[in-house]
């Protein structure tokens, strides 16, 4: 069976699995809109994080033997080299983002099926599967922050290269947006970027640079309080990457 039949088929199931466990966990979700409101706060804040920490296991823990994941881990070891994410191609980056979605929306349905009619065990449902969900597109986010085959890569870099040297953060900042926005991203997924809700590739660029912070995939909000953690574990633990290493 050809790979991209089974990618298709792998996110079908898991986008399944997670229509179901936003249908169940958010049924009455009207008598309750408060509860609702903070489990999407919450559940999108637990996804960027979540995101972070498996991007930091793909890029620094995980071997490439392992398996099923160690393919993955490999892939997003090998894009610190060569950066080509592309949102085109989202049967594998759908699929990717049903490694987490799924059993998201399995610990949701059961934490739905088990609770006893607290407020407490409709939060974790519901937050559980706003989790799936974000799960599920992470990777079409993070790829929405390379633009993959729509780039020159070379030329890319070096661009990211000379931006950097300028002196201002402000002019830094303008300068990368100024260069996102002339990017073939879709004009509703920019203007999501700029607004901090999906990944803004303004602050994924410092990801690449630095390799040892800002490896939320959904839209940052987590790195403020990650980053000192991950900093310390690379490098306590790692002093460089292993995206070259076949562990």
């Amino acid at each position: 069976m050809p790979k991209s039949i089974l990618l298709s088929a792998l996110a079908i199931v898991s986008a399944m699995l997670v229509t179901a466990a936003v249908f169940t966990a958010f049924k009455h979700a009207g008598d309750s809109l408060g509860v609702a409101i903070l489990a999407l706060a919450l559940g999108t804040y637990c996804s960027d994080a979540l995101s972070a920490v498996v991007h930091f296991c793909f890029d620094y823990v995980i071997p490439d033997r392992f398996p099923i994941l160690g393919g993955v881990a490999k892939s997003f070891r090998d894009h610190h080299d060569n950066p080509i994410l592309d949102p085109g191609t989202r049967p594998e980056n759908y699929a990717i983002g049903a490694t987490s979605a799924a059993p998201l929306a399995v610990l949701s349905l059961t934490s739905e099926y088990f609770s006893q009619g607290g407020q407490s065990s409709h939060l974790a449902s519901m937050c559980l599967a706003v989790m799936a969900v974000w799960g599920m597109f992470f990777h079409q986010i993070h790829a929405y922050a390379h633009m993959g085959s729509s780039v020159d890569v070379a030329h890319y870099g070096a661009r990211i290269d000379q931006i950097v040297l300028q002196h201002s953060s402000r002019d830094r900042r303008r300068m990368l947006n100024e260069m996102f926005d002339g990017m073939p991203i879709p004009s509703f997924v920019r203007a999501l970027q700029r607004l901090g809700i999906l990944l803004d590739p303004v602050r994924h660029v410092s990801h690449h640079r630095e390799i040892d912070c800002n490896f939320s995939s959904v839209n940052g909000w987590s790195d403020a309080l990650l980053n000192p953690l991950m900093r310390q574990l690379v490098r306590r633990f790692y002093v460089t990457p292993n995206f070259n290493d076949s562990h």
